[in-house]
């Protein structure tokens, strides 16, 4: 990815140029939803390439905070903390994190806010659980030998949980007492108890805990679905609303949008659209509505069922849902 840095009236920005290869829907929700940890890009389209300009008014690249301010235990928790609210967002905002980019250089640090934030850049798609690990050996190893992260004890320990190769952010947060703890050897001295066996005997009976109540070893990147067991749609401007499309099928109304959901919407019909499932796919169809219903911006014949991906964009009058 190429980064290009431009002022446009006195304000500064990065741009990038492409063509968008992330699912659509994708795109839209950034833009109707805007995370506050995402960094706000405007959007121009000319013919098939497509700029965006990311704002870094009161923002500064991770690499250039790093090389003047470095980074100690408490920073690189936060920024774990941080990337562990971006998965979380992901899943909230239908976006796959794997379009989020991380790296030293294309990450920033909001000098107003203190808050960590990440580009969505939909031109590539990477890795985002081996990003994530190749940013944090560059911030805790010996990248930054002048703002190394005091404490060699701790460096080595927080590295080897990174080159794991069963490398889970949750891991490290829930053990991150275990790893801050060994700070102290640096202090203790005796002839009879080491610190290694002194944090052994404090941290055994936690760790014995932890292996019994921990769960299964989850992903990193979460996957991009909802989790009640079922296809769901779910509304782009109003992402509390999802309508599960049950084995039974279901008919969308006014009514009925009204009355479980409290989304009111004088354009829907009564009775507008039915969604179902067949042979294991998902169908809709348009009940005769008086305002159409629209499968990714097409409108549907009038009671003609037409069959629908997951990602797809349906729309009853001008209420669009994505189907997850």
């Amino acid at each position: 990815m190429k980064l290009d840095n431009i002022e446009v009236g006195g304000r500064k920005f990065k741009t990038l140029n492409g063509e968008i290869k992330c699912p659509v829907y994708m795109l839209r929700m950034i833009m109707i939803n805007m995370p506050k940890h995402l960094v706000p890009f405007s959007r121009s389209e000319k013919g098939p390439n497509i700029k965006l300009m990311y704002e870094t008014d009161t923002k500064k690249p991770i690499r250039e905070y790093l090389m003047e301010n470095g980074a100690d235990k408490q920073w690189i928790k936060n920024f774990l903390l941080s990337v562990d609210g971006i998965i979380a967002l992901c899943g909230e905002y239908l976006i796959n994190p794997d379009y989020i980019v991380l790296s030293v250089e294309s990450i920033f640090y909001s000098v107003d806010t203190g808050e960590i934030l990440y580009i969505f850049n939909p031109f590539e798609s990477n890795d985002f659980n081996l990003c994530c690990r190749k940013i944090l050996v560059d911030i805790a190893g010996n990248y930054f030998l002048d703002h190394a992260v005091s404490g060699e004890i701790f460096r080595e320990r927080f590295l080897r949980e990174v080159g794991n190769k069963k490398f889970n952010l949750r891991n490290i947060l829930a053990d991150w007492e275990t790893l801050t703890y060994c700070e102290k050897s640096d202090v203790v001295k005796s002839d009879f108890i080491t610190p290694k066996k002194q944090i052994k005997a404090t941290e055994l009976f936690k760790d014995f805990i932890n292996k019994i109540n921990k769960k299964e070893d989850q992903n990193a990147t979460m996957a991009i679905t909802n989790t009640s067991g079922c296809m769901c749609l779910t509304g782009i401007c109003s992402i509390n609303t999802k309508i599960p499309i049950k084995e039974e099928g279901v008919t969308v109304g006014r009514t009925m949008l009204q009355k479980e959901y409290g989304l009111y919407n004088s354009g829907i019909g009564k009775t507008h659209a039915r969604v179902y499932k067949q042979d294991g796919n998902i169908f809709a169809t348009d009940l005769g509505s008086r305002n159409g219903t629209y499968l990714n911006g097409e409108q549907l014949d009038k009671r003609v069922p037409v069959k629908m991906e997951r990602g797809d964009i349906l729309a009853f009058s001008d209420e669009e849902f994505i189907l997850c």
